[in-house]
């Protein structure tokens, strides 16, 4: 698997997109993880995300799963944005 993380530029969340290629599936996985600015969590933010991962088994915050041709798309349009800005 391929993976790409980028840190939001506030440091609070990061958008990791990763690459599955293989015989079952070709996707792009594209996950939103969250963390906190500092890492002196308290005790109930410690629970609460233990608890949240013991109920879904999931530690991101979103996540969306995107065909190549879908994933193309969305290159384009960040790419033709970027372009208007020039």
């Amino acid at each position: 698997m391929i993976s790409l993380k980028l840190k939001c530029d506030c440091s609070c969340e990061m958008l990791e997109i990763e690459r599955v290629n293989d015989e079952f599936e070709k996707n792009f996985y594209i996950s939103i993880w969250q963390k906190y600015r500092d890492n002196n969590m308290s005790w109930p933010n410690r629970i609460k995300w233990a608890w949240k991962i013991f109920k879904t088994g999931n530690l991101w915050a979103d996540s969306i799963i995107l065909s190549d041709e879908k994933t193309k798309e969305l290159g384009e349009f960040i790419d033709n944005k970027l372009k208007d800005i020039k």
